[in-house]
């Protein structure tokens, strides 16, 4: 099971680029809600096909390097839920080092004092 992560780890991981961010929300939320400063989206139905492609084949599809299987991952959604059942899935493929974001994308949004400036592209 992954372990839960707070915001100040993924503010820590985001600021140091020692891992990658997985957000695994909808392109509607995305659009909707708005985005974080860095991260790698891959939508949580896809995500065990996508860590299975070819390294080019993921950069082309989803616009970032994929993970390797020892890489810190950190999965996030909207709330929580998906980004548990996306690191099981990362489980199952031999990824170590995996979190889950606990608040998800609600909690970022209500940790930032100016969230449109903080997220928003």
């Amino acid at each position: 099971m992954a372990k839960p992560v707070s915001y100040d780890e993924v503010v820590k991981m985001l600021k140091t680029n020692s891992g990658c961010l997985l957000d695994v929300r909808t392109q509607e939320e995305l659009d909707t809600h708005g985005r974080y400063p860095k991260y790698i989206h891959v939508p949580h139905s896809e995500v065990a096909e996508a860590m299975q492609l070819p390294d080019s084949k993921f950069k082309a599809r989803y616009h970032g390097d994929k993970p390797k299987a020892g890489d810190q991952i950190i999965t996030s959604c909207m709330a929580g839920k998906r980004a548990g059942m996306a690191a099981d899935a990362l489980a199952k493929l031999n990824f170590t080092n995996v979190g889950v974001y606990s608040g998800s994308f609600s909690d970022w949004k209500s940790q930032q004092a100016d969230p449109a400036k903080a997220y928003k592209d």
